[in-house]
């Protein structure tokens, strides 16, 4: 066989066979498929569990593969009729010598679930609105729960809801998951805000580190309240353990030691305590075959925190996770990193460039205390200089 050998299978004396290993992670995407709903949704639990594309071995050249799960490549896979046990030739399908990995009922019903999803509008409104805490919910049973959505006209509701494999007789519990998660980033968001807590983290750090450690927690704290849902996800997935829905709350349980590495902090892996837990409000209510979890409204938003441009707080926030992506990456360009991880080479360059604001500068975006005429838009159409006072000149801070 020539080309690029699929996920799934080896070649063996020019013929396809089973790579065990692999055979099971082919299922294991087709079935996830259908109770996520969503191929980004999907790209995203794959990447976070730690899976990646097949390395397809060279001869020549360097080898390919082994990179993050892409929408494009799952669309692939998840049609790919090679795993039915056909081979294609000349835009024809055929019976292949190789065995099948998936049966014709879950090809079918990926198939059909692709054919449904295929609507412009559909795919807009899951990016727009992706679920930032696929995984991480489970219901008062213990069961785990996955993202579900109803539609009505001009509107899109989004829920956490029981995953169907797992009912028995006690009811299906449901969630909105904006509610979920506006409840979710204002307590981690609260968090960072509580200096106490900081320093207790950062015990036996230099003034200095403990100084930009708060920076760090003012920049993600606004990334929480007012970023990007990408920007968001990057931030929780690695401090969240689960989230677990009880009676009366939500108990949200957090990595210490992943929300330190959000900070710039190395803690002792081995460290006491190194989960929380922090408790958050909720009341049960049941409707129907449904448990029904009820989140309390949002509390206003403080005065001082309405004076400050969110956008350019969270582009801050975007900015020093920028900069943390390249120095994780030593010795690599840009254009790699950014083909690595799925992002703009262009725009990761503007971010890194912006990562090298003065100091101050960020302290007076973050406290509100920048000039009118700054926004996220003119930052980041200014060809900023490197030199501190040329940056506090040309923005208006001098």
């Amino acid at each position: 066989m020539g080309g690029p050998v699929p996920l799934g299978y080896e070649v063996d004396n020019c013929k396809l066979v089973f790579n065990d290993k692999e055979t099971d992670l082919v299922r294991h995407i087709y079935q996830r498929y259908l109770e996520l709903n969503s191929v980004v949704e999907l790209a995203d639990e794959l990447n976070r569990q730690g899976h990646r594309t097949k390395v397809q071995q060279r001869t020549s050249g360097p080898h390919k593969g082994g990179c993050i799960f892409r929408r494009g490549t799952l669309y692939h896979l998840l049609s790919n009729r090679i795993y039915l046990g056909e081979i294609a030739h000349k835009g024809e399908y055929f019976a292949g010598e190789h065995l099948p990995i998936v049966s014709t009922d879950l090809w079918e019903a990926v198939q059909e679930k692709l054919k449904t999803n295929a609507s412009g509008t559909s795919r807009r409104l899951k990016s727009q609105q992706p679920s930032l805490l696929v995984g991480q919910v489970f219901d008062g049973e213990g069961r785990a729960m996955t993202p579900s959505h109803a539609t009505k006209p001009g509107k899109r509701y989004r829920y956490y809801v029981t995953r169907s494999d797992q009912l028995d007789d006690a009811p299906a519990w449901r969630v909105s998951a904006h509610d979920l998660e506006r409840l979710v980033c204002e307590r981690l968001s609260e968090q960072f805000s509580d200096q106490e807590f900081l320093c207790g983290l950062a015990e036996g750090s230099s003034a200095e580190s403990i100084q930009q450690m708060l920076a760090r927690a003012d920049l993600a704290a606004a990334t929480l309240r007012s970023g990007s849902a990408t920007t968001k996800h990057g931030l929780i997935t690695p401090m969240i353990t689960r989230i677990d829905l009880g009676e009366e709350a939500i108990d949200l349980t957090v990595d210490r030691i992943g929300l330190a590495a959000a900070l710039g902090l190395v803690l002792d892996p081995d460290v006491e305590k190194k989960l929380m837990v922090l408790t958050l409000p909720a009341t049960r209510v049941r409707h129907g075959h449904q448990i029904r979890l009820v989140i309390p409204s949002q509390r206003p938003i403080s005065i001082a925190a309405a004076t400050r441009d969110e956008k350019l707080v969270a582009l801050m926030a975007e900015a020093h996770q920028a900069r943390q992506l390249i120095l994780s990456n030593p010795g690599r360009s840009i254009a790699a990193i950014a083909s690595d991880h799925g992002r703009c080479r262009t725009r990761l360059g503007k971010l890194v460039t912006l990562s090298c604001l003065a100091p101050d500068i960020v302290t007076a975006i973050v406290e509100g205390r920048q000039p009118a005429a700054l926004t996220a838009r003119t930052l980041q159409d200014i060809d900023l200089p490197l030199a501190w006072a040329d940056q506090r000149a040309l923005l208006g801070f001098a």
